[in-house]
Order: C-alpha cells, then sequence, then structure tokens
C-alpha cells in the first residue's frame, strides 16, 4: 500500500492473520485452493506459500492464480529450493510437525510453463543460510493457449 497499490491480502493461518492486524493489515481468510476470484488481480505476490501445498495440489493452485490474474497479469512466486516433501519440526515453531514442499528452478518454471504462463525471469537467491527459488511469470493471453 506504501506505494499506492491496493492489495488484497489472503491467507488461511489465524496466526498469520493475527500478525497481519497488528500491523494493521486487513486479510481475507480463504483458502488458495478454493479461490474463485476471475480477471480481478494485475499481479500476485506468493512468498513461500506453494512450500504449504503437497505437489500433487501445485497445479490447482497455480491454475487459480491464473484464473485470478487479468490478461498479461504477473505472478511473483518464490520458495525454498530444494527437492521433494518433508515432514519438518523446527524449536521455532514450538516442535510441531510442518509440512514443507520444495523445488528446483526448472520444476518450478516447468509447472507455471505447463499451466500457461511464460517466465519473465527465474532465479535462485539466499537470504541468510535459506536459498530461494523465485521466478516471474506472466499470464498468457487466453486466445495464445493452444
Amino acid at each position: 500500500k506504501e506505494d499506492g497499490l491496493e492489495v488484497t491480502s489472503i491467507d488461511l493461518s489465524e496466526g498469520m492473520i493475527k500478525e497481519a492486524k497488528k500491523e494493521g493489515i486487513e486479510v481475507k481468510k480463504e483458502d488458495l485452493l478454493k479461490i474463485k476470484y476471475k480477471d480481478e488481480f494485475e499481479g500476485i505476490w506468493c512468498m513461500a506459500t506453494l512450500a504449504d501445498i503437497p505437489k500433487n495440489q501445485a497445479p490447482a493452485l497455480i491454475k487459480n492464480f491464473y484464473k485470478a490474474l487479468k490478461e498479461n497479469g504477473i505472478l511473483y512466486i518464490a520458495v525454498k529450493e530444494g527437492q521433494g516433501e518433508e515432514i519438518i519440526e523446527k524449536e521455532k515453531y514450538g516442535n510441531n510437525p510442518r509440512f514443507y514442499a520444495f523445488y528446483k528452478q526448472d520444476e518450478l518454471t516447468k509447472l507455471l510453463e505447463e499451466n500457461n504462463f511464460t517466465i519473465i525471469s527465474a532465479a535462485t537467491s539466499s537470504d541468510n543460510s535459506v536459498k530461494w527459488v523465485e521466478v516471474f511469470a506472466k499470464k498468457i493471453s487466453p486466445s495464445l493457449v493452444l
């Protein structure tokens, strides 16, 4: 919002919603696998959310993003780099088991391309000791989809 953007925040986690409210951010509690938005957003920022989704459900999430974006809409998606899926217990989360899906750059770009996005840029970056796969992709116009 600082840059004059109209923002719609969506999360399913009560904890994340509570934290956002502390910062004065309104959040809609919705499951991204069940959203029904159509041609509504010029851009979607998806930071680490894909890691919470089992890989067999990832195409459904990407299809929902495609439907939610306006023509030529931009999707930014970032996920921790790695392979496979794991249940991990971390002390900072009270040692409660959490599901994580990890991706390699080529795996993430392929997932997006298979769901009618064209890749603008893709890179692997580091933030402290965490490696991230980051991709900017553009919604392909329905008339260009074969």
